[in-house]
């Protein structure tokens, strides 16, 4: 059974009484071209969501195309995001025809065969609602990008589309973004619930940010209140603020706020003796104070997540009809990364007893367990899911998950990437057996586009897995958990893995894998030492005849090697790669990856041969197509050319570097690339724009948590640098800062910083 898009009956707007003046903040955020992005932060039922609603109402006049999509699992790729998007776009009256028709004639210009021109055709949904000739339009952009002359359909295209790269997609909707800002359409873009986002969703949402069209806008919310909110809350703003954007950490309502809302609405005739009471118990949250104003006793609120305040909510679900509570039941035990899946969501209410839609809608949104905001499908508020598991119970979910099963199961239908989240289904049904049986390989497919989702389905199959294995499959699971860790930034817990996985192992295959995970963890905690041993021990691991699986170890021993200053094993490895570039079949990305490596090793030992390398590694980096190799190669040319003095090509190579990184919300190599343009200046006598790059710099180096220890120490010194430039000290403690290079076993600071105390800035950093 289908259920249709209803209109229930009105039941008034959502509380926003109260937040007027956090509506205008944002309004004038939003509207301001110098800033136009804005990040909502605040904990679970204090208005975020609401507020972005009545944001997007009352903006609609003066942006009438406005894009909304809410992240709901870890599992959702940016592939997912962009289709959202791009669907809404084609429903939208607000794109003309003739823009469309514009952005499809420029993709068979473009002269690389490569995923970013795939990705660019994407929008065959828009093109299929929107251009008469869509079909042939999209063929003929797939015949020119395919290796062969055969045009591929449209259904190929779209499938196509889902295995693209995330930068190819993010760059191809950026591009659609620009052409419809060309045409004189603004646009707002809303992103809600990030807290559940993967990091590839993560960085495609601060591509968005860094390379916003200049006419459109972008609101963002996050409930810090979640375990992954607050970092997730730090990455963005980083690079928002940098880009001009300003954050909101949401509060609580007010004396004042709560008295407006009294006077419109009360319910259960509260005093406002009372009102100082509810506003400490509830801390504010509009979601517990609704609660309170139509009669439910403070004693009974709890910001537990619904324990203390489950019997006023019993009392409400008792009072719904069979079919309602039925539903309800389904909707708050289906995953929440389900409830956006189209065919799943359909399929709830089959075999629910006398089930009509538009009653039990009404019903429920009357009753005020569904709520619909900027999305089109009504749905429970994070607080109420909590509610009404609470008051079924382990028993009663483990047999509503189990119904819903059976009826997925009659269809058959296709999961796509939430495999996960039907795996916590199965998890809650109680079929520990199918768990535990495709946990592991669940998690494994989820490896490499959303570590944090393999994570969560390590989690759910792992204990008793752990319990019943022995040998290599046992190691090989925990190795893949290890893989899981890192890509969600748990690297000392990923090493104990590691530890755990290597009790008993022998086989060779096994063992150099997990020093390469091993090696992957200890770069990321920046602990060169111990990794400068594992990398060593990885190549002693790899064939001596297949010199082409070795590059990468190379790569990472040659950067030690010169960032801790030992110039014979950096120079020796550089050697080495190329004489694997030279003898070997590589690939162009390859090529350039290898070239860049050269570039950097030779910028500080052997500067004149450094641009000659920074050159081929960009030329090989565009013929691979990847924006993100363009703009490292265009860093390692910077690096050539500021260590052989070339200082003004310096500062227009990192330019470039800046540009790239930006388009793809690439903050390591925006940081990389200001921090070497920076010096740049510097050494050119260039104080105020010196100045000017460390001031941009300063969102990441918070003291509230420092994300990136190395670029900071980095900052750091270049302050003092400025500061013996403009004889203005900076306020830098320059014992714990070479303390702290010392402990990344990072010994050329000490030595550089009495060398500027003796003679000035002379030379350039080795960054």
């Amino acid at each position: 059974m289908s259920v249709p898009v209803v209109q229930p009956e009105a039941v008034g707007a959502p509380n926003l009484h109260g937040r007027g003046i956090e509506l205008e903040q944002m309004k004038e955020i939003l509207l301001d071209p110098r800033k136009r992005m804005i990040l909502l932060g605040g904990v679970s039922g204090v208005g975020k969501t609401h507020l972005l609603a009545e944001l997007q109402s009352q903006l609609s006049a003066d942006i009438p195309l406005q894009l909304n999509v809410s992240i709901t699992s870890k599992a959702q790729q940016p592939a997912e995001v962009v289709q959202s998007l791009a669907t809404q776009l084609a429903g939208s009256d607000s794109v003309q025809e003739a823009t469309l028709k514009q952005y499809f004639a420029e993709l068979g210009k473009r002269p690389i065969k490569n995923c970013y021109r795939l990705g660019l055709a994407l929008i065959g949904d828009i093109a299929k609602a929107k251009l008469s000739s869509a079909e042939g339009v999209v063929n003929e952009v797939a015949s020119i990008i395919a290796e062969t002359d055969d045009a591929a359909s449209t259904d190929a295209q779209a499938q196509a589309l889902s295995e693209a790269a995330k930068d190819d997609l993010v760059l191809a909707f950026r591009e659609l973004m620009q052409t419809i800002a060309d045409g004189g359409q603004t646009g707002t873009l809303v992103i809600d619930g990030l807290e559940n986002a993967s990091t590839s969703v993560v960085e495609a949402t601060l591509a968005f940010v860094a390379d916003l069209p200049r006419t459109w806008s972008i609101a963002l919310a996050v409930n810090t209140e979640r375990s992954d909110g607050p970092p997730i809350f730090a990455e963005v703003s980083e690079l928002l603020v940098y880009s001009g954007g300003d954050t909101l950490p949401l509060r609580g309502l007010t004396r004042d706020g709560m008295l407006e809302w009294m006077a419109s609405s009360n319910p259960a005739r509260r005093s406002e003796d009372d009102l100082e009471a509810a506003l400490d118990v509830t801390q504010g949250r509009p979601f517990y104070l609704r609660e309170w104003l139509d009669g439910t006793e403070l004693e009974e609120i709890t910001l537990e997540m619904g324990r203390k305040i489950a019997p006023a909510y019993q009392a409400r679900f008792n009072k719904l009809s069979p079919a309602s509570q039925a539903y309800l039941s389904r909707l708050c035990v289906l995953p929440l990364g389900l409830t956006d899946q189209k065919p799943f969501f359909d399929a709830l209410p089959n075999g629910i007893p006398d089930f009509n839609s538009v009653s039990v809608m009404n019903e429920l949104k009357t009753s005020r367990f569904l709520e619909n905001l900027h999305n089109d499908r009504l749905l429970p508020h994070d607080e109420t899911r909590q509610q009404v598991l609470s008051i079924l119970g382990n028993d009663i979910k483990r047999t509503v998950a189990e119904e819903i099963l059976n009826e997925f199961d009659a269809l058959d239908l296709d999961v796509g990437t939430r495999d996960v989240e039907l795996l916590r289904l199965r998890s809650d049904a109680g079929r520990a057996d199918q768990v535990i049986e495709i946990g592991p390989s669940v998690a494994a497919r989820l490896i490499e586009y959303s570590p944090e989702a393999a994570d969560q389905a390590f989690e759910l199959s792992m204990e008793k897995n752990l319990d019943v294995m022995t040998g290599e499959k046992r190691s090989e699971i925990l190795l893949n958990q290890a893989r899981a860790m890192i890509g969600t930034g748990r690297y000392p817990a990923a090493l104990e893995f590691i530890d755990r996985a290597e009790d008993g192992m022998s086989a060779r295959n096994l063992v150099l894998s997990s020093a390469q995970v091993r090696l992957k963890a200890l770069m990321r905690l920046n602990q060169y030492p111990d990794a400068l041993t594992v990398a060593e021990h990885v190549l002693s691991l790899l064939p001596k005849k297949e010199s082409v699986a070795s590059i990468e170890t190379l790569r990472i021993l040659n950067t030690i090697y010169r960032d801790v200053g030992d110039s014979d094993n950096a120079l020796s490895t550089a050697k080495t790669l190329r004489k694997i570039y030279k003898n070997n079949e590589i690939d162009e990305r390859v090529k350039s990856r290898i070239w860049r490596n050269l570039a950097r090793t030779y910028a500080t030992l052997q500067p004149k041969k450094a641009e000659k390398a920074a050159k081929k590694a960009l030329r090989f980096a565009k013929q691979s197509g990847q924006l993100r190799d363009v703009g490292n190669a265009y860093l390692a040319l910077g690096e050539a050319r500021r260590h052989n003095n070339k200082l003004g090509k310096a500062v227009a190579a990192y330019d470039h570097a800046i540009k790239c990184a930006l388009a793809l919300g690439n903050v390591d190599s925006l940081l990389w690339s200001t921090l070497g343009k920076v010096d740049a200046e510097l050494l050119a006598g260039n104080a105020a724009t010196a100045q000017e790059g460390l001031d941009k710099l300063a969102p990441f180096f918070s003291e509230e948590g420092r994300r990136h220890p190395l670029e900071s120490l980095h900052w750091e010194l270049s302050k003092i640098e400025l500061g013996l430039l403009t004889e203005v000290p900076a306020e830098v403690d320059v014992e714990s800062l070479l303390k702290s290079y010392s402990e990344m076993g990072i010994s050329w600071p000490t030595d550089y910083y009495g060398a500027l105390q003796s003679h000035g800035k002379k030379t350039p950093k080795p960054l």
